[in-house]
C-alpha cells in the first residue's frame, strides 16, 4: 500500500547467526572499553572486515553494516541473559564452579569477548581467617593496655589481672607479635590476593578450555548446515529435472 515505507529485512537465519558469531569471535576489539579515537578507528575497520567476510558468503543474504550491529547487540543481550541465569542457579546451590548453560547459546564463542566486561566473582571467601586474626590482635592489644595500666598504677593492675586472669594467658601465647596491627593487616592481605590470584588463573584457564570447546562445536555445526544445504539444493535440482 504504501510504497515510501521501508520493506522489512529478512530475519536472520540459524546458518547465518553461527556464521556471523564465528566470525565475531575473531574481533574482540569491538568489545574494547576504551574510547580513545585510536581504539574507534580499529573498531570501525573491524566491523567493516566482519560484514564484507559475512557478505562474502554466498549462502547468506546480503546485509548492511546496522543490521549486524543490531544482531550483535541481540546476542550480546540474550547471553548476558542466560549467563546471570546461570550464577542465581549457582548462588543456589551454594556456589561452585559456573556451569556452561545447557542451551543454544553453548555454540556461542562470545564468552571470552563479553566476560571481560564482567568482574571477577566467586572469590573465596576469607571470613574466618579475618576472624581468627581479628581474635589475636584483640587479645594482644588487651594484653598490651593491662601492662600500660600496670606501669600507670601497680594496685589497679593487680585488681585488673584478678578480675581477667585470660588476658594474661591469651599474651603469652603471642609473645613473638611485636606489631600486632600490622602483622595481622599484612597477613590478611596476603592470604585474601593469594586467593585472589588463584582464583584469576583457575578462572582464565576455564574459559581457555570453554573456547575450545566452543570453537568445535561452532565448525560441527556450520558444516551440519552446509551439509544440509548441499542436500535441499540437491534435491531441489532432482525435482526441477523431473518436472
Amino acid at each position: 500500500m504504501d510504497q515510501g515505507r521501508r520493506k522489512r529485512s529478512k530475519n536472520f537465519s540459524e546458518f547465518e547467526k553461527t556464521l556471523f558469531k564465528q566470525i565475531v569471535s575473531n574481533y574482540p576489539v569491538i568489545e574494547n572499553k576504551q574510547h580513545d579515537s585510536g581504539t574507534e578507528n580499529k573498531k570501525k575497520k573491524a566491523w567493516i572486515s566482519i560484514l564484507n567476510q559475512f557478505n562474502s558468503n554466498e549462502k547468506v543474504t546480503k546485509r548492511t553494516l546496522q543490521q549486524v550491529q543490531v544482531l550483535w547487540k541481540n546476542i550480546k543481550i540474550n547471553l548476558k541473559k542466560t549467563t546471570a541465569a546461570t550464577r542465581q542457579e549457582r548462588f543456589k546451590t551454594g556456589g561452585g564452579l559456573p556451569v556452561p548453560p545447557d542451551t543454544k547459546e553453548l555454540g556461542d564463542l562470545l564468552a571470552g569477548i563479553i566476560e571481560s566486561q564482567q568482574p571477577l566473582e566467586g572469590i573465596p571467601d576469607d571470613d574466618h581467617l579475618d576472624s581468627s586474626d581479628d581474635l589475636i590482635l584483640t587479645q594482644d592489644l588487651g594484653g598490651a593496655g593491662n601492662s600500660q595500666d600496670a606501669q600507670m598504677n601497680p594496685a589497679a593492675a593487680s585488681t585488673n589481672m584478678q578480675q581477667h586472669p585470660v588476658s594474661c594467658s591469651s599474651s603469652s601465647q603471642h609473645p613473638a607479635v611485636s606489631n600486632p596491627g600490622s602483622r595481622s593487616r599484612g597477613k590478611r592481605m596476603t592470604i585474601h590476593e593469594k586467593l585472589a590470584i588463584e582464583f584469576h588463573e583457575r578462572n582464565l584457564q576455564y574459559l581457555k578450555e570453554e573456547h575450545e570447546v566452543k570453537m568445535k562445536i561452532l565448525h560441527l555445526e556450520l558444516s551440519m548446515k552446509e551439509r544440509d544445504m548441499k542436500q535441499q539444493q540437491c534435491q531441489l535440482t532432482l525435482e526441477q529435472n523431473l518436472s
